[in-house]
């Protein structure tokens, strides 16, 4: 665990110079939006769970001078645009690919899955785009101007299952469900009139 989150705060660095707000030399994007588990959750875990300690990373991005990107979950409601001025995180730890409902039709217990999937932060995504540009033209111009990260994802989806006593047999079939909506969910926020050539506009600002 101690190593994954060293990594993820290099990664994060490493993501923070190029998201950086403009003012400052070699910045290219003045926002940024990111989804995953574990790996680049800034306090959404923490805040929907109310566990005690943090999983957030947003330290070592603060002390290289870069601005906080906030949780999601920990932003005040209603958002606002000032909220989200450099993007937002919308990455949970322990956070599926697929969503909730399917487990639980597999008869799987989740009481240990996180309900918020990639799926619904790709919802949150479409209410803090609302909030920060109210038409279609304002949108446009937020999304050409981010970045976006879609870190570490999919993983989960595994783990649960595994974690009780599942076969690999049974785990299997998740993988090209796992691999759909990881696509699906790239194609949504770059692509919200369905558009090939939309998608293509924006496909250069995925991490």
């Amino acid at each position: 665990m101690a190593l994954r989150l060293v990594v993820a705060a290099v990664f994060l660095m490493l993501v923070a110079t190029t998201a950086a707000p403009k003012n400052r030399r070699g910045s290219c994007y003045p926002r940024l939006f990111s989804f995953g588990d574990l790996l680049i959750d800034t306090g959404n875990f923490i805040h929907y769970s109310k566990a005690p300690g943090s999983v957030s990373r947003s330290p070592y991005v603060k002390r290289l001078g870069f601005p906080y990107w906030p949780a999601y979950l920990q932003a005040k409601s209603p958002a606002t645009k000032d909220d989200f001025r450099y993007g937002a995180n919308f990455a949970v730890a322990s956070g599926t690919a697929l969503n909730q409902l399917l487990f639980q039709k597999k008869h799987l217990d989740v009481s240990g899955i996180t309900p918020y999937s990639l799926g619904i932060q790709i919802g949150w995504f479409k209410k803090v785009l609302s909030a920060i540009a109210s038409t279609k033209e304002e949108q446009k111009e937020v999304m050409v101007k981010s970045l976006f990260l879609l870190g570490e994802i999919g993983a989960n989806d595994y783990n649960h299952p595994f974690f009780q006593n599942k076969t690999l047999g049974w785990v299997k079939p998740l993988v090209p469900r796992v691999i759909r909506s990881i696509g699906l969910s790239i194609e949504v926020p770059t692509s919200s009139d369905g558009s090939k050539s939309k998608a293509d506009e924006y496909k250069n600002h995925f991490l």
